[in-house]
């Protein structure tokens, strides 16, 4: 089966130290948006994992799982991908 690769917008933490009043905290706790890309190794109503690199044998490397509730968008990038093909 081809790999799927694709690009997610989602939501990431942001953190701050410091001591500030609760209303400047507010205007400076936003969440971050962010973009990932990389081969889904996993696609749950809970999280999408995805790995940056994968090899011609199917093995991966760089995982980062992103919670499905922080997922803005995902979209599909084509990949040509033939593990046929002889390694050049």
């Amino acid at each position: 089966m081809k790999p799927r690769h694709v690009f997610v917008r989602w939501h990431d933490i942001t953190s701050r130290t410091g001591w500030v009043s609760k209303d400047d905290a507010r205007k400076a706790g936003a969440a971050a948006s962010v973009w990932s890309c990389g081969f889904v190794i996993s696609d749950t109503k809970k999280h999408i994992i995805l790995a940056q690199d994968m090899s011609d044998d199917g093995e991966v490397n760089g995982r980062e799982t992103i919670p499905r509730g922080c997922v803005l968008q995902v979209l599909e990038n084509e990949v040509p991908f033939n593990r046929e093909e002889e390694n050049v």
